[in-house]
């Protein structure tokens, strides 16, 4: 390393497992909903939708934004 450079220092981690946080926030009642799932696949992704779209029986559209969401959106266009 030269005279007025910065020090870089590498980290390692031991990877233990992943999971997949699906979630809904409806930021002006704060009304919300999480799942967490071992895999993120469609069929997790339609039970999420399915369950947001119990919380609100009444409405004739829901809007999500998704955010890093690989797949599923098709499974979830029915409800």
């Amino acid at each position: 390393m030269r005279k007025g450079e910065i020090a870089k220092q590498h980290y390692e981690y031991e990877k233990l497992g992943a999971c997949v946080l699906l979630a809904a926030i409806e930021p002006l009642t704060g009304r919300r909903l999480g799942q967490v799932h071992e895999r993120r696949t469609k069929r997790e992704f339609s039970q999420f939708c399915q369950r947001l779209a119990a919380m609100y029986p009444d409405a004739t559209k829901i809007r999500l934004v998704l955010d890093a969401c690989r797949g599923g959106i098709r499974a979830c266009a029915t409800l």
